[in-house]
């Protein structure tokens, strides 16, 4: 078993409003079997809740 925190980072270059929707997290479970070859075990997909219209505004500091 293991553990992973993610911390996904955004870069916005101007003001305006962003929709943080459209993401797709996907996790590979498996093992090296022998030669080295990767072999997938499960696989799981992972998204925003359906519904979900999460967004973020920025707004130019000089202007407020």
């Amino acid at each position: 078993m293991q553990v992973l925190s993610l911390n996904p980072k955004v870069w916005i270059t101007r003001p305006g409003t962003y929709a943080l929707g459209g993401w797709l997290l996907e996790t590979e479970v498996g093992e090296t079997a022998d030669r080295g070859v990767w072999q997938t075990r499960l696989r799981y997909l992972q998204g925003p809740p359906v519904g979900d219209w999460a967004c973020v505004t920025i707004a130019d500091a000089k202007s407020c």
